[in-house]
């Protein structure tokens, strides 16, 4: 059996239907666009007025989204620091006191050469001693006060060794000729 509702009842159920499906189109399709005009990245300056004045009828508002946090890094910055090395050692800990810098070394006193003759024989002659020397390819005979190259003078000289200075420096150097037996 089937039921049939009266006529004039059933126009105003379809009419309230109908009432009901355009209001919830409006109030999706509004929010739609409110959401595209927030989601798009440029706004021209005419569409920022219209946002504006739209965004003032929505019951809602959407939050303004942060833009520079959606940039990607250059791939360039990424792939210079993929491979690098991490150490979780712990540096070293710093000193609380830094030590003082080291007080300069002073230059070690200046001195003369290595005596550059050797003995070659002595010639004793009535009181006068006269020893040999030779240097290089050169020969000298010396006594005492002789001045040598004006480097090396002769000070003193016994059986068993020749004192020279090293004029420049006022230094005193002895040759040995005989060693003790």
């Amino acid at each position: 059996m089937k039921k049939r509702f009266p006529p004039n009842r059933t126009r105003p159920l379809a009419v309230a239907a109908a009432a009901l499906i355009l209001l919830a189109t409006y109030v999706i399709g509004k929010e739609d666009r409110l959401r595209e005009l927030a989601l798009s990245a440029s706004v021209p300056a005419g569409d920022a007025q219209r946002t504006a004045t739209a965004g003032a009828d929505a019951p809602h508002a959407l939050p303004e989204l942060e833009l520079e946090r959606l940039n990607r890094p250059k791939p360039e910055q990424t792939a210079a620091t993929l491979f690098s090395s991490q150490s979780w050692v712990a540096p070293p800990p710093i000193p609380a006191v830094q030590p003082a810098p080291a007080a300069p070394v002073a230059p070690p006193a200046p001195s003369a050469p290595a005596l550059p003759f050797a003995y070659v024989g002595k010639l004793i002659d009535a009181d006068k001693l006269v020893i040999f020397l030779s240097r290089q390819d050169k020969n000298y005979s010396v006594s005492a006060g002789d001045v040598i190259d004006s480097s090396y003078r002769v000070e003193e000289m016994s059986e068993s060794g020749v004192v020279f200075i090293y004029l420049p420096l006022n230094i005193k150097q002895t040759l040995t000729i005989n060693p003790p037996q």
